[in-house]
């Protein structure tokens, strides 16, 4: 089990595990925070808040312990708040998560890349459900626009209806390109950070500035002498 211990400080939290510690400061949770929380946008948020709604002003009920369990992957970790100071405006799930999109040696800058991924990927699946809507709705028009027309109604209504029907093929197609194109950046952004990470954990250690490790630049009496000869 990972502990992950979020430390409230003057101009931030420190998420701090065994495996790695990463600071994130006021102004910078303040741009994912409940004003403009993802998951309040995609209805996901753990305590159901909407709107205007922040924590812990508007939760409903208070935290009775200071540890809660969430699961992150395939592990379960312990988030630990200390019960003197309740995080204002940011909920502490939200900073467990952004904690677990750090690696041991990541930066701030990486935890945000892939945060805004994250993002991407939530809206790229939003906009292929509107495709897909649009896409049946297509459908069950052109259906319905065969039957006016195989019984042989006025040619005003087959008029209208056809119409319709050209614009809703319109937006279906609209819909479409927007969703391609988004979901082209996110597969394009995600192998750029799995390339970047795959390089970092295939480079081997040099000695020198590199690594630990030092060089012995010591040359024996028994080499000099092979030298020599």
């Amino acid at each position: 089990m990972n502990e992950l211990t979020i430390i409230p400080q003057n101009d931030g939290f420190l998420a701090s595990s065994e495996e790695k510690s990463i600071f994130f400061p006021n102004a910078e949770l303040l741009n994912v925070g409940c004003k403009n929380c993802i998951w309040k946008l995609h209805n996901q948020c753990p305590y159901g808040l909407v709107d205007e709604q922040s924590y812990p002003k508007d939760i409903s009920f208070f935290l009775a312990k200071s540890k809660r369990i969430v699961e992150e992957k395939e592990n379960i970790a312990t988030i630990t708040i200390p019960e003197e100071t309740i995080p204002n405006g940011i909920c502490p799930e939200m900073i467990q998560f952004l904690s677990s999109l750090a690696d041991k040696n990541s930066t701030l800058t990486e935890v945000w890349e892939k945060f805004h991924v994250y993002k991407a990927r939530l809206q790229e699946s939003v906009d292929y459900a509107d495709f897909i809507k649009l896409n049946k709705e297509v459908r069950e028009l052109e259906n319905f626009f065969r039957t006016l027309k195989d019984e042989g109604l006025n040619e005003e209504e087959i008029q209208k209806q056809g119409d319709i029907l050209e614009r809703l093929k319109m937006d279906r197609n609209a819909a479409k390109l927007w969703w391609a194109r988004l979901n082209q950046h996110v597969i394009s952004s995600m192998q750029k950070i799995n390339d970047r990470e795959a390089k970092q954990s295939d480079t081997p250690k040099l000695a020198g500035i590199h690594s630990s490790g030092t060089i012995n630049f010591n040359i024996t009496k028994e080499v000099k002498q092979i030298e020599e000869k």
